[in-house]
């Protein structure tokens, strides 16, 4: 996190050495290429993680992020839908799921995995994703509805919260007409 990277994998390579059940260390390390954009050596570490331990959800998912950037939709599809299985309310996943559909041209599946990463998850985040992803479709009433459900959020940040407010008066004022609404955000 400090930027240290090259004794980050320094260490976790000693660690993936000396503890051969250790399957985070080349996750972090493949992590860590994938940030470099370095794909291919970051699936060499994530398929190490994987195969010291086979159901490790963020490892799946960065092999599926590797192969999407590669262009390997359904391989991306198949690891993602893997991960998903093993923690169907993981946020990154359901995110994951959601972008290989917009790239499949699902736009109802991508929409269904964005609202369950919003509802299901309850992820602040996902839900301003899932209203930007609505409006963009021409939903704006549902759309306003998640903004003003992120507006009254305990859980949501300060800086969240006046976005949706921002986001949602703009549409109530282009999309209803109606400025006193608007304005009331």
């Amino acid at each position: 996190s400090t930027g240290r990277l090259k004794e980050a994998v320094a260490n976790y390579t000693r660690s993936m050495q000396e503890f051969e059940w250790d399957a985070d260390s080349p996750y972090r390390i493949g992590r860590i290429f994938f940030r470099q954009k370095e794909p291919g050596r970051a699936l060499l570490f994530a398929r190490e993680a994987l195969r010291r331990e086979p159901q490790f959800p963020d490892a799946m998912n960065l092999t599926a992020r590797i192969y999407l950037q590669a262009g390997l939709i359904d391989a991306a599809d198949s690891q993602a839908a893997d991960s998903l299985a093993l923690n169907s309310l993981d946020k990154d996943t359901l995110l994951l799921l959601a972008e290989i559909r917009r790239r499949q041209g699902k736009p109802d599946e991508e929409i269904a995995f964005l609202a369950r990463a919003a509802l299901e998850a309850r992820n602040v985040q996902s839900t301003m994703v899932l209203a930007d992803r609505l409006t963009t479709a021409g939903d704006h009433q549902q759309a306003i509805q998640l903004y003003e459900r992120v507006v009254h959020s305990r859980n949501a940040d300060r800086y969240y919260r006046v976005q949706a407010a921002m986001l949602a008066g703009l549409l109530r004022a282009r999309f209803d007409r109606d400025a006193v609404a608007a304005h009331g955000f």
